[in-house]
């Protein structure tokens, strides 16, 4: 779907794959809290897991604060090289 140097976007099935590498610039950042508001409007039922070693649920998009979230991103990216949200 759409790829930068730190952030790749993928659509499996009826899911959204988000690979995120450790190095993300504050403007890719910037532009997949973005894209996952974006979501978060245009739909109602939406659920994010971060997927780290294992897949944990995050709850609903409609529910989350996109702060807590970048910060958790980076939070992760501190342990490990990359993540994934699903």
């Amino acid at each position: 779907m759409n790829r930068s140097a730190h952030v790749a976007y993928r659509r499996r099935g009826h899911a959204i794959e988000i690979t995120v590498r450790r190095g993300i610039t504050d403007g890719e950042m910037e532009t997949l809290i973005g894209k996952l508001s974006a979501h978060r409007m245009s739909t109602s039922k939406t659920d994010l897991y971060i997927i780290t070693s294992s897949r944990k649920k995050f709850g609903a998009l409609s529910r989350i604060d996109m702060e807590k979230l970048r910060d958790k991103i980076y939070l992760e990216l501190g342990k490990r090289p990359t993540i994934g949200l699903l």
